[in-house]
């Protein structure tokens, strides 16, 4: 609102004429009320409008965001599905839970009926059960790698021994173990890599060879002799 000095009194005015009410005609005064009035009809008018419409977005928006028939099908067909993929996933497990029980009570079963006898090995005492027939099958001992007969005695049946592993060692299978033993470590004594360190790489890397073959050869033999 812009404030200028009326042109007939001097007075300040806010009129657009530069006239103030006293020194205006009535009818210039009537306009200017009524212009004023429409001014300010149309201000409202504007703001009603401006109302109406942000209550017309704000529904649009709700209505966008509420998921229609089509998702709610969707999403009703997705729930459906994954609670039946549930579902036989665990009838699946229970299935298989199941069968694997069955399969253990029917080996142990068959365990316990085919089980005649609770023996010791005859070489480390350790306790195993023989099934029938006896008389017909060679049995292993895991702990000891012996192996024997069962029947009314038992008999213990020697694994052959590796011919190689006692050409390596220069022993014979006769030897008893002491003497087994101790040609090994003269053999490792004497083939000792730094022995022969100060002759180069070459005798070096050789000697490393030899041992590792001396040791191979004296756990094959412990172990055919059942050796802890």
């Amino acid at each position: 609102m812009q404030i200028v000095n009326c042109t007939g009194c001097g007075k300040l005015t806010t009129q657009s004429g530069a006239l103030c009410v006293s020194c205006s005609p009535a009818d210039a005064i009537a306009k200017w009320v009524k212009a004023r009035e429409k001014r300010a009809e149309a201000a409202n008018q504007r703001d009603e409008t401006w109302k109406e419409a942000s209550k017309q977005r704000e529904k649009t928006d709700t209505k966008r965001q509420q998921p229609g028939p089509a998702a709610k099908r969707r999403a009703e067909a997705e729930s459906k599905r994954r609670t039946t993929q549930e579902a036989q996933r665990r009838a699946e497990a229970k299935r298989r839970a199941e069968a694997e029980a069955t399969r253990r009570a029917r080996q142990e079963r068959s365990e316990s009926s085919s089980m005649k006898a609770k023996v010791e090995c005859p070489q480390c005492r350790t306790e195993m059960y023989l099934r029938d027939p006896l008389s017909e099958r060679t049995f292993h001992c895991r702990p000891c790698g012996c192996s024997f007969r069962a029947s009314l005695a038992l008999e213990i049946v020697r694994k052959p021994e590796s011919p190689e592993a006692h050409r390596v060692l220069g022993t014979k299978p006769e030897f008893s173990d002491e003497e087994v033993k101790r040609h090994w470590r003269e053999k490792l004594r004497k083939y000792h890599p730094d022995k022969v360190e100060a002759l180069g790489d070459e005798f070096k890397v050789l000697a490393e060879e030899k041992t590792k073959a001396l040791n191979f050869a004296y756990g094959q033999i412990k172990r055919d002799r059942g050796i802890q």
